[in-house]
Formats: structure tokens, C-alpha cells, sequence
């Protein structure tokens, strides 16, 4: 009769095999079901938030900052974060919101260290 020690030795080895076979196989199949779904529809396009933080202005600034307004994405805002109402960014903000009136804009202020 086989002693437990013996049966540990062999036969323990031999499950956890027969287990990462199974599932590695799982996985496989898992991988290849969803790799054979259909892409979604090319003009799924959800509405995204830009978050921008700014802090101080620098030399092409107004030009830099169109760029976010001039995409071709149907359905977005930009969110500015500044930490001084007072910043010279929020000029600039200003100025974008009048050169693009159809971009929603938000600006939020966040002091210093509150995250």
C-alpha cells in the first residue's frame, strides 16, 4: 500500500499540472472568443473631458491652447484647473472662450496643496 508521502510526491505534482493546463486552456479560449468579437462602431464616439492644469502663461500660449478647441472630435469639453484665480491663464482662458463660443469650457480653481 503507498504511503501518504508517496502519494503527495506523485500524485500532488500531477494535479497542480493538470490544473495550469486547464486553465491556460481557459484562457486561450477566453482570448481568442473576444478577439473574435465585432470592433465596435466606427462613429461610437463618447463624450470626453480635456483636463488641462495651467499655471502662468508662456510664448505661443494663446496658439498652444487652441489646439484643444480646434480638434475635430464631435463631443467635448475642456476643464482648465488653475490654483489662483488671479493666474494669468485665466486670461488667456477668456480670450479662447470668446475666439471658440461653441466649446464648453470650465474652469476650475484648486488652492495650493488641496490635492
Amino acid at each position: 500500500m503507498p504511503s501518504l508521502s508517496h502519494f503527495l510526491l506523485y500524485h500532488l505534482p500531477l494535479a497542480v499540472a493538470a490544473g495550469a493546463i486547464l486553465y491556460h486552456l481557459a484562457v486561450t479560449i477566453a482570448a481568442l472568443r473576444f478577439h473574435g468579437e465585432t470592433e465596435p462602431a466606427a462613429d461610437f464616439t463618447p463624450p470626453v473631458s480635456i483636463l488641462k492644469p495651467l499655471r502662468g502663461i508662456e510664448p505661443q500660449f494663446h496658439a498652444t491652447l487652441s489646439t484643444f478647441f480646434r480638434q475635430q472630435y464631435p463631443n467635448f469639453e475642456i476643464v482648465f484647473g488653475l490654483s489662483d484665480s488671479k493666474d494669468p491663464a485665466n486670461w488667456t482662458i477668456a480670450q479662447l472662450r470668446r475666439d471658440f463660443p461653441q466649446v464648453p469650457v470650465k474652469v476650475v480653481i484648486v488652492p495650493e496643496g488641496a490635492g
